[in-house]
């Protein structure tokens, strides 16, 4: 679903940066504990300051809280951009649904396409012809600055 989402944004999965909030999957697909979620923050927080991203685009409840630092109705802030303060640095935070949520809820799809579409247009990548390509928005890796998280 991410794929197809980005693809219609004009985003190739190239383009992008993904990562995680934890560096080890938790047991059995479970949200990470607060303490795993701790253990490796000092890691994402690296990872962000070295990338230094137009924009985060959290994907799914998880991310937001976590980067947030607050309670997130997912489904409801889906596609709002908000300031946080994410390693000492001011950063814009895009909400995304996480896109497997869109495979149990059909009616997430369309939201989910908008705020990719949104997150492209925001980090001033892609082309929304759908052909893909961050045009001229590349980092100094060859990535987007459009991050994902």
């Amino acid at each position: 679903m991410l794929d197809e989402a980005l693809t219609h944004a004009g985003l190739l999965r190239e383009d992008v940066r993904i990562t995680n909030c934890v560096r080890c999957r938790p047991p059995d697909n479970r949200d990470p504990s607060a303490a795993e979620l701790a253990n490796c923050r000092g890691y994402l927080d690296a990872e962000i300051d070295r990338l230094d991203p137009a924009l985060i685009v959290t994907l799914g409840k998880v991310p937001s809280e976590h980067l947030l630092d607050r309670s997130v109705a997912i489904t409801s802030e889906s596609g709002e951009v908000v300031d946080a303060r994410i390693a000492g640095i001011q950063r814009r935070v895009l909400l995304s649904v996480h896109p497997a949520a869109t495979l149990y809820d059909r009616s997430q799809r369309d939201g989910f396409f908008e705020t990719i579409a949104l997150a492209a247009e925001l980090s001033g990548a892609g082309e929304p012809d759908g052909s893909g390509g961050a045009d001229g928005a590349d980092g100094a890796d060859g990535q987007s600055r459009l991050g994902e998280f």
